[in-house]
């Protein structure tokens, strides 16, 4: 048996939902990177490739010696995820990621499955082609998320592999000169429902964790393989408070010296945590702001308050942490005055770097 796993390239033109995306970030591809760990430790040949992040080899026979090809899915992927499906001549494609998930209709009928959900349970049934029936209609399989503990019991991410094809991939962040930082991605999910967002409609508004000792545990072995410093990579990683005052803990009471930032939202920082975070090692944050109007704060669905952001960031500053705040432009219901109050008050809060993306409605 052999096995295929691919990421697509962007689209020539980066569009998503009708709106330009950047597509620069070339990070080590944590959902195939966990199924690529799965497969190998059950002894199975599999191969990466990561047409994302540019790895464009193509074997002679356009891959039909291999058994399986997985393919993850992006929306601003789509006319290489259409190349892939009509080009590779393995035995049986099976397609996932957000695309899969919320437009499962969009896929050809020479897909084998489409899997809507996380892979990681129902990967070696699908290979081994001992799925029971009732566990799909048709193609399609609908999977049932992996609780806290299932996602302890994940093996440890293949990090040595994408190091060692470390050429294609960001191993940086904006907050300091470091290298490499590795990304870590500790949960999955978001509890909140902010109307611009699609997290909500690919994982619910559950969010799961892993517990902290794994996580701990992570930091430790990437710091053994020559980390400098960590991004956690995930939408929020200081809600569950609780967690993140015990990996600080670890981390300070065990004198683990690494750098690492986060992304947050502000309702979740105050001056006890960010203390502790800041004495941890956490340099940076990178924060939804998306408007410094309450009027459109509302409009956004985002559940905080203008004094929030401005107290979050004065926090931020006062201990030396840096910031990155990304914003939203284009809403129909903006108005001049909101775009002047949000101008005045990034004046006032003095993010380290700020962004805007154009509106996007999800529902």
């Amino acid at each position: 048996m052999k096995i295929a796993l691919f990421t697509a390239k962007p689209n020539s033109d980066n569009v998503m939902y009708g709106h330009k995306m950047s597509t620069d970030e070339k990070r080590p591809p944590h959902g195939i990177g966990y199924l690529y760990k799965i497969l190998k430790d059950a002894g199975l040949d599999v191969d990466i490739f990561d047409r994302y992040c540019g790895d464009d080899r193509w074997p002679t026979g356009d891959f039909k010696g291999y058994t399986h090809a997985g393919i993850y899915c992006t929306t601003v992927c789509t006319n290489d995820i259409e190349f892939l499906i009509n080009r590779l001549q393995a035995n049986s494609i099976i397609v996932g990621g957000p695309h899969a998930t919320l437009f499962p209709e969009w896929f050809s009928s020479k897909v084998r499955y489409i899997v809507q959900g996380e892979g990681e349970k129902i990967i070696l049934p699908l290979v081994y082609n001992y799925m029971p029936k009732q566990c799909y209609e048709d193609n399609l399989i609908k999977t049932d998320r992996l609780v806290n503990e299932e996602l302890d019991l994940l093996p440890r991410f293949p990090y040595e592999y994408f190091w060692e094809r470390k050429e294609r991939y960001t191993w940086t962040f904006p907050f300091s000169n470091i290298e490499p930082v590795y990304t870590i991605s500790s949960s999955r999910g978001c509890p909140f429902s902010c109307s611009f967002c699609s997290v909500k409609k690919i994982w619910g508004r559950k969010i799961t964790y892993m517990s902290a000792e794994r996580v701990y545990d992570d930091i430790c072995y990437v710091q053994s393989l020559g980390a400098k410093g960590i991004y956690f990579r995930e939408d929020n990683f200081t809600v569950n408070q609780k967690r993140l005052y015990q990996l600080c803990k670890f981390l300070l009471h065990n004198n683990i010296k690494i750098k690492w930032a986060c992304e947050t939202r502000v309702d979740s920082i105050d001056e006890p945590i960010i203390t502790l975070m800041a004495n941890a090692g956490c340099i940076g944050l990178y924060i939804g702001v998306e408007s410094l109007s309450q009027h459109m704060l509302d409009v956004f669905n985002k559940g905080v308050t203008v004094k929030q952001t401005i107290d979050c960031f004065n926090l931020a500053n006062k201990y030396g942490i840096k910031t990155a705040a990304s914003m939203i432009k284009g809403h129909p219901e903006e108005t001049p005055e909101d775009r002047d109050k949000t101008r005045r008050r990034l004046n006032r809060i003095k993010p380290t770097m700020v962004w805007f993306n154009q509106y996007r409605d999800f529902g």
